[in-house]
């Protein structure tokens, strides 16, 4: 809790408040008299320096576009290229997976006994002689096999 401050009625004016009070008068005429007399040399410093203001940026603008082209051109790839070795030299080694090639070999093996087995059963039911009809109807045809096991025919 705050203390409540006595107000107290100014009744007279006692001999150090007015030696305050004379101070204080003395004060605003000389803050007065200086803004008079600094008045017109502030303003001459502020055109002073809103010009050299002016003349920074003037001469700043075109080594910041230097820069600027520096940094785009050399700097930039540069540091993009030094930023991508050093992710490929952080990134963990890449899982290989064994299983994929193996299950594409087994795939295309049996689909290659399948076409063969295929093109076999097709054979057979475009030829349905057996071995023995084919030598029966060799023997038919009056050509015997020679001596030395082979058919010849006329």
């Amino acid at each position: 809790m705050f203390l409540k401050e006595k107000v107290r009625p100014m009744s007279r004016v006692t001999p150090k408040r007015e030696g305050l009070n004379r101070l204080q008068a003395r004060g605003r005429k000389s803050a007065f008299k200086a803004k008079e007399r600094i008045g017109p040399a502030s303003e001459q410093a502020r055109e002073i320096a809103a010009q050299r203001l002016l003349d920074a940026r003037t001469w700043s603008a075109p080594r910041l576009e230097k820069a600027a082209k520096y940094v785009e051109t050399e700097l930039g790839p540069t540091i993009g290229k030094m930023l991508w070795r050093a992710a490929k030299k952080v990134e963990p080694p890449a899982y290989k997976r064994r299983g994929r090639a193996n299950s594409l070999v087994m795939l295309a093996a049996t689909g290659v006994l399948g076409a063969v087995g295929v093109i076999a059963s097709r054979r057979n039911a475009i030829n349905p002689l057996t071995r023995s009809e084919h030598q029966a109807d060799r023997g038919r045809m009056g050509s015997e096999p020679s001596t030395d096991g082979q058919v010849r025919i006329p």
